[in-house]
């Protein structure tokens, strides 16, 4: 690539999860750099692209969503102001469009797939196939680099996903400052502070925890603090109901003093059915919380259990219930899982790596 970076970094920023996390940390990473120029390019306004304008990052927000080719000219003339040497895409609605007009405008084209899509059937069944049947063509035709999250998802994808071949770049996060996580004080200190952060649906594994947590009926000083919100959330609460667990299991909503609701934890719980490589956990490794995981995708590719975690087997609810219990009862086990945890993430996790790694391939 001749001359200095001029990246346009693409999403939907529909939703603020895991993609938006990554989005927002890289381009203000980015940012710091003053010979990298850095664009994030939306197609909604919300959370995402509020806190990037927020941090300083110039943010574009397209008037229209369409597959249509008023918007592919649309973006292709805002890459050609721009200068935009390398367009960085992150998930298939946006490398539809987003990579067509980066090639109408002789640019290089890199996407990063960040985990895996759910199943869905009827109607949106029918959409999403052809929405991924498009994803893949367009990604053959233009892609020049595939990057994926975690090992599990390359294997997902079938291997490379584009003609250039594929790489795997672990997610990094920024050091998190001690403001940010203040610890939230519960009301009733006596409790162990169990909890779960993400959406409310199936494939996050919710289900399981709050089962575990029956059978776990017995120790009146446990509490299950749910974070997040989505479509399931009626049927937990429901569950919850039926079970009798309402006084022990807390639903909070989707919160934005994540930090300090990590950092409040005894333990976090991620009883996925498969995962890329969430955010949550790198965050709870930082901050020391210890972690209990189902051993798929990303969570098992970097966690030993044992070692800096405790893995189960992804819907194992009487393994839950057990790494509950057994870290529940020895808090000397929980500090050694933790510290060896933040080991391993300020040594391999830290975002200054992930940006490095990725600069390779768009300057490749």
């Amino acid at each position: 690539m001749a001359g200095p970076l001029r990246l346009a970094i693409c999403s939907t920023g529909e939703l603020y999860g895991g993609v938006e996390q990554f989005i927002y940390s890289f381009a203000t990473e980015l940012g710091k750099d003053p010979s990298v120029r850095v664009i994030v390019v939306l197609f909604n306004e919300g959370m995402l692209s509020e806190r990037l304008r927020g941090a300083g990052v110039r943010t574009f927000v397209m008037s229209s969503f369409k597959y249509s080719p008023l918007a592919v000219v649309g973006l292709a003339r805002l890459f050609r102001k721009e200068g935009i040497n390398v367009v960085h895409n992150n998930g298939y609605k946006a490398n539809i469009l987003c990579a067509m007009a980066a090639k109408a405008c002789g640019a290089r084209v890199v996407k990063t797939e960040h985990g895996r899509l759910e199943p869905s059937s009827g109607l949106n069944g029918a959409r999403m196939r052809f929405n991924l049947l498009l994803d893949r063509l367009v990604t053959k035709a233009f892609v020049s680099k595939v990057v994926f999250v975690s090992r599990d998802i390359q294997s997902c994808c079938g291997g490379s996903g584009s003609n250039g071949g594929g790489t795997v770049i672990y997610n990094g996060i920024s050091a998190i400052e001690p403001a940010e996580a203040l610890r939230i004080v519960a009301a009733d200190a006596g409790r162990f502070e169990i909890g779960i952060i993400g959406r409310l649906s199936a494939v996050k594994g919710h289900i399981y925890l709050l089962e575990a947590m029956r059978r776990l009926g017995g120790e009146p000083d446990l509490r299950l603090n749910v974070y997040g919100a989505g479509d399931l959330e009626k049927a937990l609460k429901a569950f919850c109901e039926r079970h009798s667990l309402s006084d022990k299991v807390v639903f909070h909503g989707f919160r934005k003093d994540i930090y300090g609701c990590i950092r409040s934890l005894d333990l976090l719980v991620m009883p996925s059915l498969h995962e890329g490589l969430p955010y949550t956990l790198l965050e709870a490794m930082y901050l020391k919380v210890p972690v209990v995981a189902s051993g798929v995708g990303g969570l098992g590719e970097i966690l030993e259990s044992g070692i800096d975690s405790v893995l189960v087997a992804p819907g194992d609810i009487s393994g839950l219930a057990r790494a509950i219990e057994r870290l529940r009862g020895d808090p000397e086990l929980r500090r050694d899982l933790a510290s060896k945890a933040f080991e391993k993430v300020t040594g391999r996790f830290l975002i200054g790596g992930m940006v490095s790694k990725y600069m390779d391939v768009y300057l490749g």
